[in-house]
């Protein structure tokens, strides 16, 4: 039961009246904030690279699976479980613009979906895109990625994210090839033949294990030193 509860803890949250019953907050060792870590940071040496990945629970785990890429500070991870793209875009100039990245890399979507029937895709690649124009307002290259296949979300089952990720993905490509960004296409790497994820490749069909990250980091590498070289 325990490990039921903290499998549903890193799922995106979705208020109790609509998903018609209670829906538990994030895990524990999750982070709400990154107040303090942003205060403590250094700013970046002249010319040196700095890539913010901004997104929610698919980047929080990223550091937790890989910590060594963001250990010397090129990679820092702001990634909050379970918050919609625009819980992310409010907290963009903080988490990310704030800390003179030359990259940042937005992963946003997910959350998104899950709100079922409240899901406008429109809504969520205009939320996106505006924080990529901040961005590169702000000075930075970017990086967008993919929303991350998935069959079922076991925390709120029936809403059907399948073929939602997939024209959400297609429709996040389009935006970003309109506007000169880099798409970092992890759901080709990921997605099976039944449009979820690769079996072995996450605990819960949606979080990736070590093993679904690692497919991930040769996309995310390309992707950022394409950015980089724009």
């Amino acid at each position: 039961m325990m490990r039921v509860i903290a499998l549903l803890a890193l799922g995106c949250a979705v208020p109790a009246a609509a998903a018609g019953r209670w829906h538990p907050p994030a895990a524990p060792h999750a982070p709400v904030s990154y107040e303090a870590e942003n205060a403590a940071l250094p700013p970046p040496q002249p010319g040196a690279a700095r890539v913010v990945f901004i997104g929610d629970s698919i980047t929080f785990g990223w550091k937790k699976y890989e910590p060594q890429r963001f250990a010397d500070g090129t990679w820092i991870d702001r990634g909050i479980a379970a918050q919609t793209s625009t819980q992310i875009a409010a907290r963009l100039d903080a988490d990310a613009l704030a800390l003179k990245p030359t990259v940042v890399h937005i992963l946003a979507g997910a959350c998104d979906i899950e709100k079922g029937d409240a899901f406008v895709p429109e809504e969520t690649v205009a939320t996106v895109a505006a924080m990529a124009g901040r961005a590169r307002t702000a000075g930075a290259k970017v990086v967008i990625g993919s929303v991350l296949p998935a069959i079922d979300y076991p925390w709120r089952s029936g809403v059907m994210p399948a073929p939602k990720v997939a024209a959400l993905n297609q429709a996040l490509k389009a935006m970003a090839d309109a506007n000169h960004y880099v798409f970092a296409d992890y759901y080709a790497v990921l997605v099976g033949p039944d449009g979820g994820m690769r079996a072995g490749l996450a605990r819960d069909g949606v979080h990736p294990l070590a093993v679904g990250y690692r497919l991930m980091d040769p996309v995310a590498d390309a992707a950022i030193a394409a950015a980089q070289a724009n």
